[in-house]
């Protein structure tokens, strides 16, 4: 919190009497300058408000200046601070200003990229159910030639099994005719 004198305290610092004190801001007040005053309307000086006093003696204290064309000096210098404070604060807000739409446009591009994201998370989860149902039935196709293929070599065992035995049996009714 900013701390505040009197008009006596301010005289105290700057080493000039109270008269001369009221004597400046009344002449900074002509110029529209605001001094804060407290609820009882007593007058209050802030820190820049006593560095405007000093600057003040300063320059009235030049061969040739008087203490009026000090004031106006000042009070152009102070128009001027006040101007490029203005302008660094319209620099500010366009620049938050294109902040907020770089926000906007990387917003945009990221919730796009959350869209094709889905997509793509969707198309993979559809490709992998996909790719199980597949293996599923190769692996059940698997199971099914599994079990032909053994049925079948069963079958041919069988064959093969008769057969010899056909044979075997053909080959003792002729060993015994020889």
């Amino acid at each position: 919190m900013e701390a505040y004198h009197k008009v006596d305290e301010v005289a105290k610092v700057l080493g000039v009497t109270p008269s001369a004190v009221k004597k400046y801001y009344l002449m900074f007040e002509e110029q529209n300058y605001k001094f804060k005053r407290s609820n009882q309307g007593r007058l209050m000086f802030s820190e820049k408000d006593i560095d405007l006093f000093n600057k003040l003696i300063v320059l009235k204290n030049e061969p040739g200046m008087k203490v009026h064309n000090a004031v106006e000096q000042l009070i152009k210098e102070n128009e001027n601070d006040v101007s490029n404070v203005y302008q660094l604060v319209s620099n500010a807000m366009a620049e938050i200003t294109n902040l907020k739409n770089l926000i906007r446009q990387q917003q945009k591009i990221i919730n796009d990229q959350q869209e094709k994201l889905k997509i793509i998370d969707d198309k993979y989860g559809t490709l992998t159910k996909m790719v199980m149902e597949q293996e599923k039935r190769i692996s059940q196709t698997l199971v099914l030639s599994d079990q032909e293929l053994e049925y079948s070599i069963k079958e041919v065992k069988e064959v093969i099994g008769y057969q010899l035995e056909e044979l075997e049996g053909k080959l003792k009714y002729s060993f015994k005719k020889s």
